[in-house]
């Protein structure tokens, strides 16, 4: 499995608190081992990356909120410029470059929080993975959040007391909750109503399976 972890430009907490497994790497290091992670800037995240002492592979972005980037910028890797007008987030710029890397494994710090459009096409970005089959999840301190697609699939409750279950599709048929608080069995969920809001791990681990239709799930801290 090869992991990217991508920082984005908005973070509530610390990079290193959100994601200690992050292994820092010079701009000499190759991007592409299969021992450790892809590590991408969205724009501006290079700006809390160097707060943290953490140098990326490479910075993806138009920069148009970044002045002062150029070749030049002391550990700054790779820098990959796009125009301001444009199709794809700056985020999705990178979850595009590490799937052309071969990464099957995506960990997006931040971006939950600030300006509510930003999160949720954050959102559909974790959507976009999903529906390709890719493991991904979005972190920052309070919050770990995830997509999934039909099957059986395990939360662990780890620092986490609280989840949330949302339809992201008309639709989430067959669900079935075991190991929470409050369980389902063979249920359904819409996306005009928020039914699985605010459960909780009865055990360590909750198993969660479905059988059609794209399943957002939300976890939070004891706070």
């Amino acid at each position: 499995m090869k992991q990217c972890i991508i920082i984005t430009g908005y973070i509530e907490g610390s990079i290193s608190k959100i994601y200690p497994e992050i292994i820092t790497a010079t701009p000499e290091d190759s991007a592409f081992s299969n021992t450790s992670p892809v590590v991408l800037c969205a724009d501006g995240g290079y700006r809390l990356a160097q707060n943290e002492d953490i140098v990326p592979h490479v910075i993806i972005g138009d920069f148009d909120t970044f002045d002062g980037m150029d070749d030049d910028t002391p550990n700054a890797g790779q820098i990959i410029r796009v125009p301001v007008e444009k199709d794809d987030t700056d985020t999705m710029l990178c979850i595009k470059y590490g799937l052309e890397q071969g990464c099957d494994s995506f960990v997006m710090i931040g971006g939950i929080g600030g300006r509510l459009d930003h999160t949720f096409a954050n959102l559909q970005a974790l959507a976009y993975l999903a529906s390709r089959g890719v493991n991904a999840t979005m972190k920052d301190e309070e919050t770990c959040v995830t997509l999934l697609t039909p099957g059986t699939h395990t939360l662990h409750r780890s620092e986490y007391r609280r989840f949330s279950l949302f339809s992201y599709s008309p639709a989430c048929e067959g669900l079935s909750v075991h190991g929470a608080k409050y369980e389902l069995e063979q249920g359904r969920l819409e996306y005009t109503f928020p039914l699985g809001v605010s459960n909780e791990f009865k055990n360590d681990t909750v198993d969660i399976s479905f059988t059609e239709g794209m399943l957002l799930v939300i976890m939070n801290h004891q706070r």
